[in-house]
């Protein structure tokens, strides 16, 4: 198997950036969580961190010169690199050994993000529904996919008939790690969407949004079904798009 060469960012948790070489991303966050990877990353004050970019290089050598040139730049230039190189995911069917990344990406959502616009004990009793089993057995019915970076699962995606229509789907769910959040990594997944057999063939497309996701959808096209009564009994922003075949 060819080697995967990596310069990744990671941001640290004084709010600093560490700029590293790897040919294992997964491997090397825990090494830094640990306090067993770089001197700078061993402070307990920097951790834990967060790998916030990753770039694939075909050699060592221009990923540490990649490197390099990161660890020159003032933090202003850094932020500035890191907006205008948002992290290149990669977006691949789902595999039933994915269950259990999936399964924690959807918990850390409802715990951390959703429980601020949400009842807590609302989010808890979805923490209990998605187990990896539920994952893999709502995927037997749907087509769900996933985004990595390097080795890490940050997001995910799933679409499926509306009540079993032939006309009609729904999105089920499009959820990214709150570390990797407002990186485009959740665009990147509803464009895959789109080109899904299920997006394809419907005239009309449904999502239960969440208050905190009403205006992602929108940007999408999606508009509120019915504006007199927006939210379902749950809370959730019932939002459609009519398509033209």
């Amino acid at each position: 198997m060819e080697t995967k060469h990596y310069f990744y960012v990671l941001l640290c948790k004084d709010g600093s950036f560490y700029g590293g070489y790897t040919t294992d991303p997964k491997r090397r966050v825990t090494e830094h969580n640990s306090g067993t990877g770089a001197k700078y990353t061993r402070a307990p004050a920097r951790r834990p961190v967060q790998m916030i970019h990753l770039e694939s290089f075909d050699t060592r050598k221009e990923a540490t010169q990649a490197e390099y040139a990161f660890k020159k730049l003032t933090k202003a230039k850094k932020i500035s690199y890191l907006k205008k190189n948002k992290p290149a995911c990669t977006i691949r069917s789902f595999k039933p050994e994915d269950a259990e990344a999936v399964s924690r990406l959807l918990k850390r959502n409802f715990l951390e993000i959703n429980s601020q616009f949400y009842p807590m004990e609302q989010m808890e009793l979805l923490v209990e529904k998605y187990s990896a089993q539920a994952v893999i057995k709502q995927a037997s019915c749907a087509h769900t996919y996933v985004a990595e970076l390097g080795d890490t699962l940050i997001g995910t995606a799933t679409i499926c008939p509306y009540f079993n229509s032939l006309t009609e789907s729904i999105i089920l769910s499009v959820f990214i790690l709150p570390e990797y959040q407002q990186n485009g990594i959740g665009t990147s997944l509803l464009k895959r969407l789109k080109t899904d057999p299920f997006y394809i063939r419907a005239s009309r497309i449904e999502v239960l949004a969440s208050r905190n996701a009403q205006n992602f959808y929108s940007g999408f096209g999606f508009k509120i079904k019915n504006p007199a009564a927006s939210e379902n009994t749950q809370g959730y922003v019932v939002m459609e798009k009519h398509r033209k075949k």
